[in-house]
């Protein structure tokens, strides 16, 4: 008996670590293009050094932007708890909701529109 619950715990612990890496992945992606688009399309704002907290920002005023359906194309793309990633709901700091929001502007196909949208607001970071 207590080798079927190893196993299964070990299934959980894995199946979870694939998952997060899978996760960790996809916001390298999303950060990679955003990162490599802005250098190209803004090399002057050098947004790709930006901390998060600034990336954080352009996100929330790139956020308001969206129509309806592109808000509802965002907000299902990852799941969310009181308007932030709901993976980030116990933890404090900006980065993990800076990284999941990249991740679903990224799932939401929006990611050549903020791309524009930072270069055209990037230099307006107070």
């Amino acid at each position: 008996m207590w080798h079927r619950v190893v196993i299964t715990t070990a299934l959980i612990v894995s199946s979870a670590a694939a998952l997060a890496a899978t996760a960790h992945e996809h916001a390298l992606h999303g950060w990679d293009i955003f990162n490599k688009q802005t250098t190209l399309q803004c090399p002057a704002l050098k947004i790709a050094e930006k901390p998060a907290g600034d990336v954080n920002y352009l996100e929330e005023g790139f956020q308001s932007t969206l129509n309806a359906r592109q808000q509802r194309a965002f907000e299902k793309a990852i799941p969310r708890v009181n308007g932030g990633p709901r993976v980030c709901a116990n933890r404090n700091g900006i980065s993990c909701p800076t990284a999941w929001d990249m991740i679903a502007i990224e799932k939401a196909g929006l990611l050549p529109r903020f791309v524009g949208y930072a270069c055209s607001n990037g230099g307006h970071i107070p």
